[in-house]
């Protein structure tokens, strides 16, 4: 025998659920139409890798193929893996260092120009101990 008290709140429950489901699948499919998750990630990607010092790097990522990739043509991708993102920034380097940044990641760090780029990869590099696998 239920109360209706506990007839009440599940009933609650139900819809506070079924509410909640509707919300996200709507913010889902709107975010969908108006591509706002590519359109975040491309601006939190150009802000981490806008520098004017090394404005190649910024222009490069976004067209580089494993970037390319994952987005239908002329379009950009809503989601990047972090294997992809680090591989890229490790072909990047590997063109423009002067060092080989899997034998010497530090070295190939240094020799970027100077800026907000090459501040955030040093402190990467930093913390990785120069092993290239981890950074």
């Amino acid at each position: 025998m239920s109360s209706p008290v506990l007839d009440l709140a599940i009933g609650m429950i139900f819809i506070y659920l079924l509410m909640s489901l509707l919300c996200s699948a709507l913010q889902e499919l709107i975010s969908n139409i108006l591509k706002l998750r590519a359109k975040n990630l491309q601006h939190g990607v150009d802000s981490l890798l806008k520098d004017p010092n090394a404005a190649f790097f910024a222009s490069e990522f976004h067209l580089h193929p494993l970037i390319d990739q994952l987005a239908p043509s002329g379009k950009y991708p809503s989601y990047i893996p972090a294997s992809h993102f680090s591989a890229v920034v490790m072909d990047i380097l590997d063109k423009h260092c002067d060092e080989d940044p899997f034998n010497n990641i530090s070295a190939a760090v240094a020799s970027l120009p100077d800026g907000q780029i090459k501040q955030s990869l040093r402190i990467m590099a930093s913390r990785c101990k120069g092993e290239p696998e981890d950074f």
